[in-house]
């Protein structure tokens, strides 16, 4: 909640306030928080890092290890 108001903050606006206040670019913090919904071993190497940030936002964790398992997830990248 913002202080002394009734208003809440959504994820953006609370990214956003940590990057200006960290003088850290936006996209960075939530690059890590992208990662940090994806364990090394829950990872899949041959799948974009879009696909991985798009499923992040699947706040069941199980849910989110078996959604990345589902086709068209599942399918080998072409590298053209």
């Amino acid at each position: 909640m913002a202080k002394g108001t009734d208003d809440l903050f959504t994820v953006e606006d609370s990214v956003q306030m940590l990057a200006d206040d960290t003088r850290v670019a936006r996209s960075r913090w939530r690059t890590g928080w992208t990662a940090s919904c994806w364990p090394q071993a829950q990872r899949k190497g041959r799948i974009s890092f879009t696909v991985h940030k798009t499923l992040a936002s699947v706040q069941d964790e199980h849910e989110r290890s078996a959604a990345i398992q589902d086709e068209p997830f599942n399918m080998r990248s072409s590298t053209r």
